[in-house]
């Protein structure tokens, strides 16, 4: 029985296996048909998710790009004033539309393919349009937008809160196996982007110190009162006769058979020969007289005061303060120009002041006499001597003052343009800035420059001097018959633009300011110019008065070379001192149209920011790179830092560090300390962008190693130490472009080179 049963069990267990084995079989079987077919399906699903995928990236890349390009333009465009601004939108919209399109490759590579299909023929709909779905495979349609980047909402271009650029994209996509599975269906791939300049906080280290304008054009003038041949041989002859009987009286005195009576007699006729050679002179003095202008030395600043030009540059200046006793202790450097010309300070001094002849020869027969402010030592008679040297100098704005410049020019700005009246060089300029803004101001010749110079054809100064020192100039044209409140004013406008490398380096700040005030919806500017000190405050001073015998304040006893005066007069007493400018970190203005506080002086009418550039950016003594950059980490440093903030600072110097913080002379320390700020700005993610301007190959070959990036091969420059992206920007004379006519100089290239880094996607 029981083996009965197990005969029955073992059989059943042999049916089930054989069931179970027929079900695995058919399982497996099953198994493999929906391998065949759901996974290849699977398959297919993933791949078209990843080439989905693929291709939103590819044109999001595209409008990424194409929206960079585009904010990248409105920091570069030269249409940057407030009245431009389609002008500078349409250019920014162009830019990202041949980006987005790469209409502006020119090699046979395809950047902005997109799934393989270009977008060369993509369609733009306008910035009102709306985006569609194609009807074949690789149709695209963009638009280009201007937004406000505080809310990202589309905003006309002509409203001032348009300062970014939005680029939206759809690009029709088939599946690639749509044919193979029997379906025709076309897929949208739709992309965005908004670029333009981020929250930022910058501050300008702006170099002010005196080689800032030593590529300016200039001439030396040696003023003095002539009088013309043949009158002059008249008064020579009749000066000779008295000289005569002079040697006669002095003769007699010491003659042996001596008589008073007879001595009487001799110094009678000597002082009647005096009396009649002083009045001969005196009236061909009042008929035939006038002021001269002698040019002694003429070119470059550099070029008249170096031989050879000097890396370091120099303290003498252009404009006031001109620090004119620093051009004798030039001549006794060993790199001085040997035909430099000495300073006579006595003359100036003479001519400024008034009072005692510094020249008049001593004896009973001795000229001279406070004459007042404006006359020459040589006005009242022929002794002295006509002073040598030279008195003033004045910056080249016209033909008349002959240049020959051994450096090619910064900023080749022509002569001011002549007008067709009398004079060869006449020409009227108008005043830009105020006092008198708007004033037209006539200009014909040296004459001009110098006595506007002086502040001599200022109404009252000119009716002192019009009916004796200036009235054969008048008669002559080379003076103008009234004077007129604003002409010193007009020359120093005139004389800053023509003034060099500071003109193109001011200009291309105010280009900078001006398209980031176009570009940037939370930007705060902030300043520190920096010369032997950098500025501390607002308003900031020179720590000491700078010496400038044209304001009658020098405070050193000016080297005494080749004076006209055996008495060297004692210099007045100063001091004056002179503004460095700082402006903390603030939102920007319209720098032609917004009035801001004058930063210097708070009861000066209000300014804008172009004219405190213009006013307070002047050329002073010595190079405190350190200084500047500690004083503009300072000011980044007190400052929130805000969400997706970027911070930076631009130094733009035509030198190297020269000055410690403190101030004193070691260009060695100097640079050591400034690299030490450099490491600090990196700790702190603060680039240094660095802008060189080399006005001669020493200077560049100093700048690369002291200011260089990785790209230049220095380990240890300003903006290779302070990272986080910084660069470096050599500007040098030969590359720069004459401002105005709406070119850009080089060195606003460079500050605009730093603006497009700045610039980022926002959205």
């Amino acid at each position: 029985m029981g083996q009965i049963l197990s005969v029955v069990s073992l059989g059943k267990m042999t049916k089930i296996s054989q069931s179970r084995k027929i079900v695995g079989q058919g399982v497996l079987a099953l198994s493999a048909l929906v391998g065949l077919i759901i996974i290849p399906l699977i398959g297919i699903f993933s791949f078209e998710i990843a080439r989905y995928q693929h291709g939103v990236n590819q044109l999001n890349a595209n409008c990424d790009s194409a929206a960079l390009a585009g904010a990248a333009m409105l920091v570069t465009s030269k249409y940057q004033r407030k009245q431009d601004r389609t002008k500078r939108f349409s250019e920014a919209t162009k830019a990202a539309e041949n980006a987005f399109k790469s209409t502006f490759n020119q090699t046979n590579a395809q950047l902005n393919d997109v799934l393989g299909s270009t977008l060369r023929s993509a369609v733009d709909v306008g910035k009102d349009g709306t985006l569609t779905l194609g009807t074949q495979p690789g149709d695209c349609t963009y638009k280009i937008q201007t937004v406000d980047p505080s809310n990202l909402n589309v905003v006309d271009p002509t409203d001032d809160k348009a300062k970014a650029i939005k680029v939206s994209a759809q690009f029709t996509a088939r599946p690639a196996f749509s044919k193979f599975l029997g379906l025709g269906a076309l897929v949208p791939i739709v992309s965005r982007a908004v670029a333009g300049i981020p929250v930022l906080d910058v501050v300008v280290c702006f170099d002010v110190s005196g080689s800032m304008d030593d590529s300016s054009r200039v001439a030396f003038v040696n003023r003095r009162f002539t009088i013309p041949k043949p009158e002059s041989d008249q008064i020579e002859a009749s000066y000779n006769s008295y000289l005569g009987s002079l040697q006669a009286l002095q003769n007699y005195i010491g003659s042996s058979n001596y008589d008073p009576n007879v001595c009487a007699g001799y110094y009678n006729t000597a002082l009647q020969k005096w009396n009649a050679y002083k009045t001969l002179r005196l009236t061909l003095a009042d008929q035939k007289g006038k002021v001269e202008y002698g040019q002694v030395q003429v070119g470059t600043l550099a070029d008249c005061l170096f031989n050879p030009l000097a890396p370091n540059g120099s303290p003498v200046n252009t404009r006031y303060p001109q620090n004119l006793n620093l051009v004798n202790w030039q001549k006794l450097q060993s790199n001085a120009n040997p035909n430099l010309p000495a300073f006579n300070y006595a003359e100036r001094l003479y001519q400024e002041s008034g009072g005692t002849n510094p020249g008049a020869a001593p004896g009973n027969f001795a000229c001279g006499g406070n004459l007042g402010p404006g006359y020459p030592s040589n006005y009242g008679c022929a002794c002295p001597n006509a002073p040598t040297g030279f008195t003033d100098l004045i910056v080249k704005l016209d033909s008349t003052i002959v240049t020959n410049p051994v450096q090619p020019l910064f900023g080749s700005k022509a002569p001011q343009t002549p007008i067709a009246v009398h004079g060869f060089d006449k020409f009227t300029y108008v005043k830009k800035r105020e006092p008198f803004k708007g004033h037209a101001y006539t200009f014909d010749g040296i004459g001009y420059l110098v006595e506007a110079e002086r502040g001599n054809l200022e109404v009252s100064r000119f009716n002192q001097l019009k009916n004796n020192l200036f009235k054969n100039n008048i008669a002559d044209g080379e003076l103008p018959t009234q004077g007129k409140d604003g002409y010193q004013s007009a020359y120093f406008e005139m004389a800053e633009a023509y003034s060099q490398p500071i003109s193109c380096t001011v200009d291309a700040l105010q280009n900078f300011y001006q398209a980031l005030n176009g570009a940037g919806a939370d930007v705060h500017f902030g300043l520190v110019a920096f010369e032997t000190q950098a500025a501390q405050g607002t308003p900031s001073v020179t720590d000491v008065a700078i010496p400038d015998i044209a304001f009658n304040m020098p405070v050193i006893n000016p080297v005494n070379i080749n004076t006209s005066s055996p008495n060297y007069p004692t210099p007045p007493p100063g001091p004056k001192k002179y503004p460095i400018l700082r402006m903390p970190l603030q939102a920007l203005k319209d720098p032609v149209n917004d009035l801001v506080p004058d930063p210097t002086d708070g009861t000066k009418p209000n300014l804008t920011m172009n004219d405190i550039f213009e006013n307070y950016l002047t050329p002073l003594r010595s190079t405190n790179v350190p200084k500047a950059l500690d004083d503009a980490l300072d000011t980044l440093g007190n400052s929130p830092r805000k969400v997706y903030s970027r911070q930076c600072i631009i130094l733009i110097t035509d030198g190297i560090a020269t000055v410690t913080m403190n101030g004193d002379p070691d260009n060695a320390t100097s640079m050591a300390q400034s690299r030490q700020q450099a490491q600090r700005a990196k700790n702190a993610g603060v680039p240094i962008y660095t802008i060189g301007v080399g006005q001669n190959q020493a200077v560049e070959a100093l700048q690369i190693p002291f200011l260089g990036d990785e790209f230049t091969s220095s380990p240890n420059g300003l903006a290779s130490l302070s990272g986080n992206g910084a660069r470096f920007f050599a500007v040098n004379r030969n590359s720069i472009v004459a401002p105005g006519g709406g070119q850009v100089n080089a060195i606003s290239q460079a500050f605009l080179q730093v603006a497009r880094s700045l610039v980022q996607l926002i959205d």
